[in-house]
């Protein structure tokens, strides 16, 4: 894995790539596969979606999306749901992930927080756009299933989802109050819920829940 991991890093790291180019993910072939039953997005909006794999500390996220992204940004790589809205580039979600040795270790799963003070401007944008688009797409298992592929390819071995209550946002639920106990509601959705019914599993002593990436 040793030359593999060199060759994933070389490409993460490569400032000469624009993000949206990094990965060699055709995002038009996902989308239909992860649309909500009954959903009432139109095919003009799901196909303003792009898809970039970005760096962190290369790439200046902040500057990028300039119409907001995640609230925090908790890993180093990411691959990122976005669309263009007027003059806005806007982040909907996103999937932070680690590499240790030939695994990949997703630790944070996202999507946008609607700031209605940041959003301000943009009652139209957040209407017509973000809310079809979160409400009507499977976001969380289309990010796992994109990076599955992509990890295969890159002859990963192991992919791990962070366990909620290891987030570091997670307030132990016996001390939690109400806001708390809802937002840690929302991250065993997104990481528990989620890696369970795409069939990862818990590993004893482990934070994480693993599914193995046989070459296909």
């Amino acid at each position: 894995m040793l030359a593999t991991k060199s060759g994933v890093i070389k490409i993460l790291k490569n400032k000469e790539i624009d993000p949206v180019n990094r990965h060699g993910i055709n995002l038009k072939e996902y989308l239909p596969l992860f649309l909500k039953k009954n959903s009432k997005i139109s095919q003009d909006l799901l196909d303003s979606l792009n898809l970039d794999l970005a760096n962190d500390k290369l790439d200046e996220l902040h500057k990028r999306y300039d119409g907001g992204c995640a609230f925090r940004y908790d890993a180093t790589f990411y691959f990122i749901l976005w669309y263009t809205y007027k003059k806005y580039k806007t982040g909907i979600c996103l999937l932070g992930f680690k590499i240790r040795g030939d695994k990949l270790l997703i630790v944070q799963i996202q999507g946008l927080r609607i700031d209605y003070d940041l959003f301000s401007d943009r009652k139209e944008d957040v209407k017509k756009t973000i809310k079809p688009i979160m409400s009507s797409l499977k976001w969380e298992r289309l990010l796992v299933k994109v990076v599955e592929d992509w990890a295969r390819k890159m002859d990963f071995k192991k992919i791990g989802i962070l366990q909620a209550k290891h987030n570091e946002y997670f307030v132990n639920e016996t001390e939690a109050i109400d806001w708390q106990i809802t937002r840690n509601d929302r991250l065993k959705m997104h990481y528990d819920v989620t890696a369970e019914r795409m069939g990862y599993r818990k590993k004893l002593r482990s934070k994480y829940r693993f599914k193995n990436l046989p070459k296909t």
